[in-house]
């Protein structure tokens, strides 16, 4: 593999233990389960909106979708042209009506808009979807550290599965979105560093463009591609992949998928959620122009080392590892792992804590009942219950990427994501967005829309067990139309359910619509604690960022050390003073 300095192998094992010791820090910030699963809304629009830029992508972004840039140039950027636009949309609509909802859990929702057996079916039927999501996410993590150091991506799955357990239980939302805004400081300042050095290793943007004209690879690097297009290399590309069916196939996806991101309950109010939507659109757009460069170097100048990669499924999802420890300074590469593992926590973080409230919040009352037994409203109680329900989830999405790397699946991470998007994601995905803009529908168009979807989806299974698969943009239009035909056989419905039910949903639309009143409603904000809290620890970070500089290196490396660690130290300055500033501020009031 590749040569490592011993304090790279030291910056990654005390980077991990930060992370932990920040989740073990905002244990003391959850006093119950509102505390615990949205942070007692106390979560700032920029906090929010990073944490929900970092939980939309993960090292699969540097695995699978960079494998796919590999093999087929900048195309895949359309992927996050696609989020950009979700979440623009999702700012602008749909965040402030999430915050203004009240909830608590996504399965809260769920219940206000459908009732408790609407909510009880949802929910288990979206842990398959984010268990399968949340395993992919770690199998991408260990597969670009494997095409670093070589270790066995097994070994990799359990501690970095462990690690994201340990802070995760202890600190809850809050502590959640505070390490994601950490890890972002160093994930994108090294990232960027790997585009200038891979531009400059290619000689710029000019000559980037002439080598894909040497090679004659302007068809497979255009953006569009015709539907039949034939790659000059061995490895797959899904059928119809980056065609304008599979583009507009995407943004309706993106659009759809991203009204269900629950961290906007965690925001101060239906303001703050639209700020985040919008900051996470912008994120993505500039994430987009600088993540794909490097496969497409490693594809015009290091393409034998990356085909020579073994030991994982598909071997151009290893083309980013291979292009960034090429280039990268001595002591840089410890940083670029440190990046990657930043990626997939902050994903694994919100599957981990997302499923463990809605177990809490929304699963375990129903079933102490139907059991017989009056489930317990001590705060205590479902304080260490939802920490219990956080491990046994770690332990079974950790179980997942074990079976998945088993597998090596040579299809690739990016196929196998937008097959779970499609297949298990988009039954769910209909019913949940439509029931936030389509009142006249009786509850059980729930049922009947996920179910019809879920038809759609087995007959896509069937498809490819009989080794006739549609393409990716076929499937998904299958299973959201065949889960839209099922909320439409509802709607004549509507008149016929129940009053109280009605009025349910009348309450409902009236209170997503209702703006927050967050000194009334909430009360006294915990700035002060969270900035303070936020800053130190990056503070910490940029300390041992520092440590870099003892790895002999060039003048160059030294420099782009200094510079990364500078950007961390300097956002962490910022967040102590504006703790500050807000304290001071209140208090003038």
């Amino acid at each position: 593999m590749f040569t490592i300095h011993w304090v790279e192998y030291v910056v990654i094992a005390v980077y991990l233990a930060l992370v932990i010791a920040m989740g073990m820090t905002f244990r003391s910030f959850s006093k119950d389960i509102s505390d615990y699963f949205r942070g007692g809304c106390q979560g700032t629009w920029w906090l929010v909106g990073v944490s929900i830029f970092m939980q939309g992508f993960s090292a699969l972004t540097f695995t699978g979708i960079c494998g796919q840039a590999f093999t087929a140039g900048i195309s895949p950027m359309l992927v996050f042209w696609s989020n950009a636009l979700g979440f623009l949309v999702q700012g602008l609509i749909f965040a402030p009506w999430m915050r203004q909802s009240r909830c608590i859990t996504g399965g809260d929702l769920i219940y206000n808009r459908f009732g408790r057996a609407g909510e009880q079916f949802y929910i288990y039927y979206g842990f398959l979807a984010t268990f399968l999501w949340s395993a992919v996410m770690l199998l991408g993590t260990a597969t670009f550290i494997y095409a670093v150091f070589g270790i066995p991506v097994w070994i990799l799955i359990v501690v970095i599965g462990f690690s994201v357990l340990l802070y995760a239980t202890g600190g809850g939302s809050l502590g959640v979105m505070s390490a994601d805004f950490l890890q972002a400081t160093v994930l994108l300042p090294i990232t960027i560093a790997i585009t200038i050095l891979a531009l400059i290793d290619i000689g710029g943007i000019s000559g980037l463009m002439a080598e894909i004209k040497a090679q004659n690879l302007s068809d497979d690097f255009k953006l569009v591609k015709e539907v039949g297009h034939v790659y000059s290399t061995p490895l797959k590309i899904a059928a119809g992949s980056f065609s304008w069916g599979w583009i507009t196939a995407m943004a309706f996806n993106s659009i759809l998928s991203n009204m269900s991101a629950y961290k906007y309950l965690a925001v101060k109010d239906g303001a703050a959620a639209r700020k985040a939507g919008i900051l996470c659109s912008f994120l993505m757009l500039l994430g987009s122009a600088i993540w794909f460069v490097p496969p497409m170097v490693a594809r015009l100048k290091y393409y034998d080392k990356v085909m020579s990669v073994t030991g994982i499924g598909n071997c151009a999802d290893a083309a980013y590892a291979v292009v960034s420890t090429t280039l990268l300074p001595t002591g840089l590469i410890g940083v670029l792992v440190v990046a990657m593992l930043a990626a997939t926590m902050s994903n694994l973080d919100s599957s981990f804590t997302g499923c463990a409230g809605m177990l809490t919040r929304n699963a375990y009352p129903p079933l102490m009942r139907l059991l017989g037994k009056q489930p317990s409203e001590d705060p205590k109680f479902l304080l260490l219950l939802g920490r219990i329900f956080n491990v046994i989830i770690a332990l079974i999405i950790i179980a997942l990427g074990l079976w998945l790397a088993a597998m090596k699946d040579t299809s690739g991470l990016f196929n196998i994501m937008l097959t779970i998007t499609a297949l298990f994601g988009g039954p769910a995905a209909v019913p949940f967005g439509l029931g936030l803009v389509w009142k006249k529908v009786p509850a059980w168009a729930l049922f009947s829309s996920l179910g019809t979807g879920v038809i759609g989806s087995g007959y896509c299974l069937l498809l490819k067990a009989n080794k006739e698969p549609l393409m990716w943009y076929q499937e998904l239009w299958v299973v959201l139309g065949t889960a839209f035909v099922g909320w439409l056989i509802a709607v004549p419905f509507w008149k016929k359910s129940p009053a109280e039910y009605r009025e349910r949903v009348e309450l409902f639309f009236h209170t997503i619509h209702k703006k927050v009143d967050y000194a009334a409603e909430v009360g006294r904000d915990s700035d002060l604690r969270l900035f303070k809290v936020t800053g130190t620890f990056a503070l910490i970070l940029a300390g041992l960022l520092l440590l870099l500089e003892l790895v002999p290196n060039s003048l160059q490396g030294r420099l782009v050390i200094l510079c990364i660690a500078l950007a961390t130290a300097v956002l962490g300055a910022l967040m102590i003073w504006l703790g500050i500033y807000s304290q001071r501020k209140r208090n003038l009031k």
